[in-house]
């Protein structure tokens, strides 16, 4: 299992070169991980969560990344509280991966000539 501070090394380098597929194969491997260690609720993995979220998010993969973000959300809120600060930086990341999603697919309605 890694540290954050590896995690966080590992994405930032893995999305420099734009290898982004194996940042989320590297991130999910370490979900499992920490599912199989903690369970479904532990703060960790929804750490661990946030990780695949943002790596889904970086790859373009907006459904992935909103999917894993609820969860994370979900997780974190059980385990820390609503009102912990870790809480608003998954819900942030939600925010924007739900934004994300709404103009991709705006762009694409206008792209292909729908424009209301």
């Amino acid at each position: 299992m890694c540290s954050q501070l590896t995690c966080s090394l590992l994405d930032c380098f893995l999305s420099q070169i734009g290898k982004y597929d194996r940042a989320i194969k590297a991130f999910e491997a370490i979900l499992a991980d920490l599912l199989d260690r903690y369970g479904d609720d532990h703060h960790r993995v929804g750490a661990a969560l946030h990780n695949v979220a943002v790596a889904n998010l970086r790859a373009g993969k907006l459904n992935d990344a909103r999917d894993a973000i609820e969860e994370a959300v979900r997780i974190r809120e059980n385990t820390l509280g609503k009102k912990h600060p870790k809480v608003a930086v998954r819900l942030a990341v939600f925010v924007f991966s739900l934004c994300s999603l709404s103009f991709r697919i705006s762009n694409s309605l206008f792209l292909l000539g729908f424009d209301g």
